[in-house]
Parts: structure tokens; sequence; C-alpha cells
């Protein structure tokens, strides 16, 4: 599915240019069956931007279902977004598989791992006995750099900011390759005003830049 080249704002808010998605759209219908209606049963954790639930897509692949804060974001600025997420390509961030925008739903879907994420491993929510050896330790620290830091740079010329890291955020795959994800976009222009309008306990007066 191909998104327009431009869509239009509410009149107190600037057009967003959209580019087409590289990946397929996903019916709420599909989501709401994989997940039992976003039930309990399917939840996994409750983060910044939205809740984060385990589902099985009708094409068989076992997805991450992050359904987002609808009021966090507006319509536009979640398809430009998406747009952006869709051509990430590099071994340690997570894929954008499938999106669903939906009247004020919006839920992205990723690529699973059943190990989980470094914040599983490290604060005990994996299966007794499991524990990270010095070199895999080194591993995850230095894949994860890797994936930050082609967001910054490796990306775009502007360069693309997290907004969020946290051991929550670095799963780990096979081979224990780490791979961030969960990261709302934003470039360096525009991350304040993202920071301050989205997420305010995030900075306090001090952190803000002088002007």
């Amino acid at each position: 599915m191909l998104l327009a080249q431009y869509v239009a704002a509410p009149d107190d808010q600037q057009a967003v240019n959209i580019e087409p998605l590289a990946v397929p759209s996903v019916q709420l219908d599909e989501l709401k069956e994989i997940t039992d209606n976003f039930n309990a049963e399917f939840f996994i954790c409750e983060g910044i931007y939205g809740s984060l639930y385990r589902g099985i897509m009708k094409s068989g692949q076992e997805s991450f279902i992050k359904r987002l804060d609808s009021n966090k974001l507006p319509d536009q600025e979640f398809l430009a977004q998406v747009s952006v997420a869709s051509k990430l390509k590099h071994e340690n961030v997570v894929e954008l598989l499938h999106y669903c925008a939906d009247g004020g739903l919006r839920v992205l879907a990723y690529a699973y791992t059943p190990i989980g994420s470094l914040h599983d491993i490290i604060h005990g929510a994996q299966p007794a006995g499991r524990f990270l050896t010095w070199s895999q330790r080194v591993k995850i620290v230095a894949g994860a750099a890797k994936g930050i830091q082609y967001l910054h740079e490796g990306y775009s010329n502007d360069g693309i900011v997290h907004c969020n890291i946290t051991s929550r955020n670095v799963l780990l795959f096979d081979d224990y390759v780490p791979k961030v994800a969960y990261f709302i976009l934003s470039t360096p222009d525009h991350l304040m005003e993202a920071l301050l309008d989205s997420f305010p306990s995030l900075l306090t007066l001090d952190d803000r830049a002088p002007e």
C-alpha cells in the first residue's frame, strides 16, 4: 500500500510530506483477532509510547504488537514516521513488519523474539539459570551501539534520535544479537519540541537548551 506524498494537516499544524511505505498495512480486525481484542492474556508490558502485546499474524509470523497511545502523535506525523521506520534496514535495529492506522487507533507490528529484552534477562524475567557471559555482554553493548549509531548517522543526513534508550528497548534475537526497538522517530530539529509536547516528564528546566 503506497501513501500519497502529501498529507493535509489541520489549520494549526504544518502539513507533512510522506514518502511511500515499505511495509504493508494490516487490518484492525486481524489485530483484534490475534490478540483477542488486546486481551490481557497477550499483554507483555506498558511503555512510554503505549502497550505491547504478542500475536501471530495470519501469515504465521509471530510478532510484537505495539498499540500506541493515539493522543501522543497527530495522524499525519504518525504516517510520516511509519514511512521512515519502514525503510530502516540494519542488523541491530528491529524490523517493522506492519502498521495499522484506523481512526484513533495506531498499531505497529515488529519482529518477535522469544528471548525478550535485555531488561528481561538483567532483572530475572527469563527462566532461571539464564545469564549472560562476559562475551555476550560485550556483544550486546557493541551491537546496540551500532544500531543507535545507524539511527543517528547512517540512515540520513539529518539523523534519527531514539528518545528513549533503555534496556527494555534492546531486544535480543538468536545468538543474542541485539536490536534497538520501540522508538518514536525525530530529527534533531524536532526532538525538543517532540519531547516537550509528548513527554514533558522526561525533561526538567535544567535539561533544556538556554534558547
